[in-house]
């Protein structure tokens, strides 16, 4: 098909070990949590610079390293300042090792390119001692970063881009399971802050109000004086994203890559007896189509099981059929950023699956966020 990507050709042969221990082999079943002969061979690792050979793209792009290890480590997510600065979120703790307060050992780091040629060669941990950041967001002159069960803002008060005044805006985020708890953070043009979050959900008191909600969108002012649960979804969610409309999209984890927010809850809930249905899936079809069949899935098998980010492409440096329309979503079990073309279709939207953006055959390339850089390319 002319919308395939193939698996780029005249690189140098993977290479296979024995795995220290029996990997997980899920297969396809009716029933969920079947496994079939433990895996005992995996692909060694390949270093940065020959894993993004293998990074498969259309005609017309091209890629490029900017960062990579030993200067980063796990990045969880990347938003960029207002001076265009690349900032990350590191994790070592994600997800099964939630540290006590204060003894995480989780960054915000701010990556710069200070000579021009395209790569990272600044680094600054602008916070430490986080325990699974799993988003942030620029906000009153700081950062408002989403860990251990709560919502906290940093900012730097004498510009040696360090935090040095920390202040907690509310806690309640759930932490029993921690891939499941919020993020997708976005600054909003009604100047809310719009996220997502998964089963966890949330319990405690915002502004003096008692909130409680599971999965779903949600937003909050900026100096965390009021949180809203404003619509939910179908299940685990990770991704959110704001057309040029202000419309809001998502994804989430399992078999509904692309979903839209037409009219909050509190709308519904104005008139007595009415309350809303859970927003459903827009895609036509949420099949995902990875380069190699070394793909390890527990369920969903074919499509998106570990859907992530739903970044809208709102810049104008790709070619006009993607502005305003292009929806990216990352699929780390099939090694792809997958999109999906969004449509107007009467008062809702439509999502057209139209495979991939970009995929690899590198075992180890496990894409979980695709945004919008301030130069236009997608990163």
């Amino acid at each position: 098909s002319p919308t395939s990507l193939k698996v780029v050709t005249g690189l140098k042969p993977f290479e296979y070990m024995h795995a220290p221990s029996p990997l997980p082999n899920y297969v396809v079943s009716e029933r969920w949590g079947v496994q079939g002969e433990p895996i005992r061979t995996m692909q060694k690792p390949l270093t940065p610079e020959e894993s993004i050979k293998h990074l498969a793209l259309f005609p017309g792009f091209e890629k490029s390293l900017f960062a990579s290890e030993p200067d980063i480590v796990n990045p969880m997510w990347i938003p960029w300042d207002h001076r265009g600065r690349l900032w990350i979120a590191e994790t070592i703790d994600y997800p099964n090792e939630m540290q006590p307060p204060g003894q995480g050992r989780d960054r915000l780091k701010i990556c710069e390119d200070t000579n021009g040629d395209g790569k990272a060669d600044k680094f600054t941990v602008f916070a430490e001692k986080l325990s699974v950041p799993t988003s942030f967001v620029f906000a009153n002159g700081g950062v408002i970063v989403l860990h251990s069960g709560k919502t906290e803002f940093l900012r730097d008060t004498n510009g040696d881009d360090k935090a040095d005044e920390r202040k907690d805006l509310f806690v309640g985020w759930g932490t029993g399971d921690t891939h499941a708890g919020p993020s997708n953070l976005r600054y909003g043009f009604d100047n809310y802050v719009w996220g997502t979050v998964g089963y966890s959900g949330s319990r405690g008191t915002v502004g003096g109000k008692e909130i409680r909600f599971g999965q779903g969108i949600f937003r909050f002012k900026p100096d965390g004086s009021e949180l809203e649960f404003v619509r939910s979804s179908n299940n685990n969610t990770w991704g959110l994203g704001l057309c040029e409309e202000g419309v809001i999209f998502g994804s989430t984890a399992n078999n509904n890559a692309s979903m839209y927010m037409p009219i909050a809850n509190r709308f519904y809930e104005r008139v007595n007896g009415w309350s809303a249905s859970r927003l459903e899936s827009i895609a036509d079809s949420q099949r995902f189509y990875p380069l190699t069949e070394k793909v390890r899935q527990v369920d969903q098998h074919g499509r998106y099981t570990a859907g992530s980010g739903s970044a809208i492409y709102t810049a104008r440096s790709f070619p006009q059929e993607y502005w305003n329309r292009a929806q990216f979503v990352t699929e780390p079990t099939g090694h792809l950023i997958g999109m999906f073309n969004l449509t107007a279709y009467g008062a809702d939207y439509k999502a057209h699956n139209v495979r991939n953006f970009a995929a690899s055959d590198d075992e180890w390339a496990s894409p979980i966020a695709a945004e919008v850089g301030p130069d236009g390319a997608l990163w």
